[in-house]
């Protein structure tokens, strides 16, 4: 998780240019301990992007809240402090590297999978049913988009995520 973080720290400083080898430089890192971690170099920013999607499923836990609140405080959550810097500059460089917006995409993917047993669980049904799916994926395109928007349009992606809760909060019912 060290590498991954500090690896995401240097591509927003230094662009995504640099090669495995300035790099593992960069980081005091040998290449062939980076490699036994990541197979590739955007393989490097996972770990970062995994770590968000426990915070927001985690907090569908929360039984004190409903669905969409128990997705909004994860969502903040997930950018709060350092977290949310980082996250700010690090996403518009995910959208302007195709190898890093691969990674992304990927990683998007399984985060429908990661909600999808507190969605469930949520609803009362079971997770392989279609309404469960559905609602997992439609709350995971919500996280996208409000990201992609702030690195389209600059927009507060807490304030784009709240906009698109109050969209879909009817169907969380």
């Amino acid at each position: 998780m060290r590498v991954s973080e500090q690896s995401c720290l240097v591509f927003i400083e230094n662009g995504y240019d640099l090669t495995v080898t300035q790099l593992c430089q960069q980081l005091g890192v040998p290449e062939r301990t980076f490699y036994n971690y990541f197979p590739t170099k955007p393989d490097v920013v996972r770990p970062v992007l995994d770590a968000g999607i426990r915070v927001i499923a985690e907090s569908l836990g929360d039984e004190s809240l409903d669905l969409t609140d128990a997705m909004a405080a994860g969502f903040a959550r997930a950018l709060w402090g350092d977290h949310g810097v980082y996250t700010r500059r690090l996403v518009p460089l995910l959208m302007s590297e195709p190898a890093l917006y691969a990674v992304w995409l990927s990683t998007i993917r399984d985060f429908e999978t990661a909600l999808l047993p507190g969605v469930a669980d949520r609803l009362g049904v079971g997770f392989d049913t279609l309404r469960a799916r559905i609602l997992s994926a439609t709350l995971v395109a919500a996280v996208r988009m409000s990201f992609e928007h702030m690195a389209t349009h600059g927009s507060d992606p807490i304030e784009t995520f709240t906009e698109a809760m109050a969209i879909i909060a009817p169907s969380t019912r």
